[in-house]
């Protein structure tokens, strides 16, 4: 069986040449053709590029929801590490000594671990490693 009849037979054109290629401006892409029974026009001309259906693809709910954990648990071990290492250089002295504002940070520092242990499975991280950061 020769590529035309296998053409005619499942009523799609199949671009095999080079020539073919480089009449399209050279772009490589994929194209089926679908022919009417009689094979005179084509009803429908699809073209699609790999980068442009990338490009134009929504994130899907698991990547928005891979992102938001990820975000979640970056953000809380980043903020109970800033913490951490202004309690232990002692700077800057006005959040040290300011009892409002080192009220506030406790509190803050609490909450952040509360949810963290709370979301720990979802999260991925270790309740034990969250409370002794916290502590």
């Amino acid at each position: 069986m020769t590529s035309s009849a296998l053409e005619a037979a499942a009523g799609v054109a199949v671009k095999t040449s080079a020539e073919e290629v480089a009449a399209e401006g050279g772009q490589h892409h994929f194209e089926a053709r679908q022919v009417n029974a009689s094979g005179a026009q084509p009803t429908v001309d699809r073209k699609s590029s790999l980068s442009s259906d990338l490009m134009r693809r929504a994130p899907t709910k698991p990547q928005v929801a891979f992102a938001a954990r990820r975000t979640l648990k970056v953000s809380g071990a980043i903020f109970m590490v800033i913490v951490f290492i202004i309690a232990l250089i002692g700077a800057p002295r006005n959040v040290i000594d300011d009892v409002a504002t080192k009220a506030n940070l406790m509190t803050a520092l609490f909450l952040v671990g509360l949810v963290l242990v709370v979301l720990e499975d979802h999260v991925g991280v270790n309740k034990s490693a969250v409370m002794l950061m916290v502590s």
